[in-house]
C-alpha cells in the first residue's frame, strides 16, 4: 500500500513538473514578446530609412532622432506590457476568491443549533448522573441527499430508518459498495455535514472552519509523547491531576492496555 501511495505522489510531482515548465515557457515568452516586437520593427525601419538617408532623401539627424523614439516608445510599452500581463495571471485567482467571498453562508444557523444543543446539554447535565465519556452516540432516522462527483443531476440518498446507538469503546465496521455514504455518515457524526432534517437527533456542533484542520491517515504511526499525555490533550488546568490519571486509567482498563504503559 505504501509503494503505492508512493508511486502515484511521485506520478502526481511529474505531472506538476511538467505544467510548471509549460506555464514558464508561455511566461517566458510573454516577458520577451514586445522586445522581439520593437526589435522587429526597428530593423525594418533602419533599413527602409537608412536606405533614404543613403540615397539623401531622408537627413541624418531625422533618421537617428527617430530611432531613439522608437527605443523609448519600446521601453514604454514593454512596461505597460508587463503590467497587463501581471494583471491577467492573478485576473482567475482573483475572481475565485471574490465569488467565495460572496457566497453565502449558514454560520448564523449553525451557531443558533450549537447554542441550542449546549442549552440542552446544560440541561441534560444532572438527569443521568453518568460518567460524560460513558456517554453514546445515537442517530436518528438520518438522511441526506447529495451529488456524486461523476453525476451532475443524479441526486444519491444517505437514509438510515431507524435508530443507531454507538457506545463509547464499542468497534464497529461500517461496509458497503464504494460511493454508498459510508464517508458521508462519519462525516455527519463528526459535525462536518449537517443532515437535511432539522428534528433528528444528531450529533451537530458548531465548530469553526479554522478548527476543522484535521488529517487522520490510514497508515499506522507513532504517537508523539506518553499515552497519557495523548490521551489527557485539550483537558482544561483546572481539573485535579488525579482525576486525569484516573480517567486514563479507565481507557486503559476498557482497551485491555496495561496501566503501566501510562
Amino acid at each position: 500500500e505504501r509503494a503505492k501511495e508512493a508511486l502515484e505522489f511521485d506520478g502526481s510531482i511529474n505531472g506538476f513538473n511538467a505544467a510548471t515548465v509549460s506555464v514558464l515557457q508561455v511566461s517566458a515568452n510573454n516577458h520577451y514578446f514586445v522586445a522581439w516586437i520593437g526589435i522587429a520593427i526597428t530593423a525594418v525601419y533602419t533599413i527602409v530609412r537608412g536606405a533614404m538617408v543613403i540615397e539623401g532623401s531622408c537627413p541624418l539627424g531625422i533618421y537617428l532622432m527617430d530611432v531613439q523614439i522608437f527605443l523609448q516608445m519600446k521601453a514604454a510599452f514593454s512596461g505597460v506590457f508587463q503590467v497587463l500581463m501581471a494583471i491577467t495571471s492573478v485576473r482567475p485567482a482573483l475572481e475565485g476568491i471574490t465569488t467565495l467571498l460572496n457566497l453565502p453562508t449558514s454560520l448564523s444557523s449553525e451557531k443558533a443549533l450549537s447554542r441550542n444543543r449546549m442549552r440542552l446539554s446544560r440541561g441534560g447535565i444532572g438527569e443521568g448522573g453518568k460518567d460524560p465519556d460513558e456517554l453514546p452516540i445515537r442517530l436518528r432516522y438520518l438522511r441526506y441527499d447529495y451529488t456524486p462527483r461523476d453525476a451532475s443531476t443524479q441526486v444519491s440518498k444517505v437514509r438510515l430508518d431507524g435508530n443507531v446507538e454507538l457506545a463509547q469503546g464499542q468497534m464497529i465496521a461500517i461496509s458497503g459498495p464504494s460511493g454508498r455514504g459510508k464517508t458521508t455518515v462519519l462525516k455527519l457524526i463528526a459535525g462536518v455535514l449537517r443532515p437535511h432534517e432539522t428534528d433528528q437527533d444528531v450529533p451537530t456542533v458548531f465548530v469553526p472552519s479554522h478548527l476543522r484542520a484535521l488529517h487522520v491517515t490510514v497508515q499506522p504511526l507513532f504517537f508523539f509523547g506518553t499515552l497519557y499525555e495523548n490521551l489527557t490533550y485539550g483537558i482544561t488546568a483546572q481539573r485535579r491531576e488525579d482525576a486525569r490519571l484516573d480517567r486514563v486509567q479507565a481507557i486503559c482498563r476498557k482497551l485491555g492496555v496495561d496501566e503501566r504503559a501510562v
